[in-house]
């Protein structure tokens, strides 16, 4: 069986700060990936980079609230999406045309400069 998870083991920068008695930090501090002081802008309006391979169509069996069909990337996505959060990565057009996914589009703003393989990064 193949895992659920993809490197780098988190899903977007947004979700990579963690606040410690040292301060803010990354949970994974990855070669290549956003540093903290990117990724903090980014929360403070609510965007985020996502990292994890959007192609990945793997389901995610037993999680809660999670639809028949859906992928982990996808489940992700709508996360933050529905707390209003933009993304600056693309988003493949198979996944933004599904009626799921249709309503925000307007959430969707990708950055040339984030157009990376990042899920290639460990």
């Amino acid at each position: 069986m193949v895992p659920l998870s993809q490197a780098p083991g988190i899903d977007c920068d947004a979700g990579n700060i963690m606040i410690t008695q040292k301060g803010i930090e990354l949970k994974k501090n990855v070669k290549g990936l956003l540093g903290v002081k990117a990724s903090v802008e980014h929360v403070k309006h609510k965007r985020f980079i996502y990292y994890q391979d959007l192609n990945d169509t793997r389901q995610y069996p037993g999680a809660r609230g999670t639809e028949s069909g859906q992928s982990k990337c996808e489940r992700r996505l709508i996360k933050y999406f529905q707390r209003g959060w933009t993304c600056l990565t693309k988003v493949p057009d198979e996944i933004m045309n599904k009626e799921k996914f249709r309503r925000f589009k307007p959430l969707v703003k990708p950055d040339v400069k984030y157009k990376k393989e990042w899920w290639k990064m460990k």
